[in-house]
């Protein structure tokens, strides 16, 4: 299979490699043209919305930091401290809505308030997410997963609502919620 990749981590090419597929990885914002001649898209932390022409070309599927339905867009670690909503990864698939496709697989974890800052919540959240999606990756690719409908309201934020943190990522997160 050829899978186009959005992201600009490399984390994921193992599982492409471990299955044989042809993967291209690009940040850039592509088009119908562009996605012609793959079988997937795979899109994690990919800055671009996919258009309609392209989601009706060619299957795609997204890597989220949140447990959807909550938090959608952009900073989902820091938003699910801030809201006090579950805290976890999604894997789904795209629709022309923003993070609003039907669920592949989501996992809650369990994180500490007293313990974590920003930085080590996503390093744990990243390091589930991307162990579940390299070792489900060849069942994901042959469509043998039924997504399931995101149930509920949930929330969605955008990057101009976050305000600028002085610690940066090394902010505990305890000092988030005060």
């Amino acid at each position: 299979m050829r899978v186009l990749l959005l992201s600009p981590h490399q984390s994921l090419i193992k599982a492409f490699e471990g299955v044989d597929d042809e993967v291209v990885q690009t940040i850039d914002k592509v088009d119908a043209n562009f996605v012609r001649g793959f079988d997937w898209i795979v899109s994690y932390g990919y800055r671009h919305i996919l258009k309609k022409d392209v989601l009706d070309l060619v299957p795609a599927i997204n890597l989220h930091m949140s447990y959807l339905p909550w938090n959608r867009g952009v900073d989902p670690n820091y938003w699910s401290w801030v809201d006090n909503t579950p805290k976890g990864y999604t894997i789904h698939l795209i629709d022309e809505g923003l993070d609003t496709g039907d669920i592949l697989i989501r996992t809650e974890i369990p994180l500490d308030i007293e313990t974590e800052t920003l930085a080590t919540s996503y390093k744990i959240l990243t390091k589930y997410m991307e162990d579940i999606f390299i070792q489900t990756w060849p069942v994901l690719r042959m469509n043998r997963i039924q997504g399931l409908p995101q149930e509920g309201k949930g929330s969605y934020h955008r990057s101009s609502e976050k305000p600028i943190l002085l610690k940066g990522w090394d902010t505990p997160v305890k000092e988030l919620i005060k």
